[in-house]
């Protein structure tokens, strides 16, 4: 929860920053524009977030069972995470799994396979909703005759922006970390 709290409060700071530049700049009409940009940005952004988080959930757990069939159980208890586990590779065999790898990853197949698995992200309903939100928010200013192109990209910059911010700076005070 922690990590949330953090995450809106970044937000939020980003939001007031862009209120009190696109007031001083055109007033009331390009603050409306940019705060329901910003927000169905926000709501695409979540919505992609939980969707995809579900998938690699959902994901993890088959790969979990699969790979704990293989193992005893000493070898679950001693070494969970697999860290101990030392395979001989010789120059030959690593050869060929390069090769079999470069195979695997040409064959359409498996794309075709990729897109099935990845489409419960991309085709959620939570996320499809947020979109169809942007764009009659987009529509609906349109059609009030109140729509300024300008603030409304500025809106939607925010969380991209935004994001890009938050790993920057997170990659940074990692990197101070193995130093």
């Amino acid at each position: 929860m922690k990590g949330f709290r953090r995450f809106f409060g970044f937000y939020l700071i980003l939001d007031l920053l862009l209120m009190a530049a696109v007031f001083a700049k055109g007033g009331w009409l390009w603050l409306l524009n940019a705060q329901v940009a910003f927000i169905a940005s926000l709501l695409v952004t979540f919505s992609s977030f939980f969707a995809y988080r579900r998938m690699v959930a959902h994901e993890a757990t088959d790969k979990k069972v699969s790979i704990y069939e293989e193992r005893d159980l000493l070898d679950r208890i001693e070494d969970p995470h697999e860290l101990y586990e030392e395979a001989e590779i010789s120059a030959e065999s690593l050869k060929e799994v390069i090769t079999e790898e470069k195979a695997k990853l040409r064959s359409f197949r498996r794309t075709g396979e990729h897109l099935k698995k990845s489409a419960k992200g991309f085709l959620s309903p939570w996320r499809l909703g947020a979109y169809l939100i942007l764009v009659l928010a987009f529509l609906f200013l349109n059609r009030q005759g109140v729509f300024v192109i300008w603030p409304f990209l500025a809106g939607l910059a925010v969380v991209p922006v935004g994001s890009f911010l938050a790993a920057v700076s997170g990659n940074h005070r990692s990197a101070e970390y193995h130093t």
